[in-house]
């Protein structure tokens, strides 16, 4: 298996830069498929929402519905499938960061709880704590 940095996960968002937008397809197409899917970790997701909040202005519900069409896309073997469609969840339904409603719902898929915070916005999420 082989994986994806961020920046080709970006192109193939936003469509930004003609050339590299080319050459991403053109991996896409030439590289990889259903039986040879390209391999996305959490880290990588987790940058690709960074990068569409900060530095593309995408509102959440653009994020959210980027993340589950890469979750769709049968050519993308995401880690932690569930646990990102789980944050993705979160994500909407609050106004944490989708890194604090991954960790929580990661934390929550091993029993883990509470998850201890000084961040207002993730403890309003059930599963962190205020100190």
């Amino acid at each position: 298996m082989e994986a994806l940095d961020t920046n080709i996960l970006v192109r193939l968002a936003t469509r930004d830069d003609v050339a590299q937008v080319r050459k991403a397809e053109r991996l896409m197409r030439e590289k990889f498929s259903v039986q040879h899917p390209a391999w996305i970790s959490i880290i990588v997701v987790t940058e690709l929402v960074w990068v569409l909040a900060r530095s593309y202005l995408y509102a959440r519900p653009q994020i959210a519905s980027s993340l589950r069409g890469m979750l769709n896309t049968p050519v993308f073997r995401v880690e932690d499938h569930a646990l990102v469609g789980d944050a993705i969840d979160l994500f909407l339904e609050s106004a944490a960061d989708f890194s604090d409603c991954l960790i929580l719902a990661r934390n929550k898929s091993r029993s883990i709880t509470p998850t201890h915070t000084l961040d207002r916005k993730a403890a309003k999420l059930d599963g962190f704590k205020l100190l």
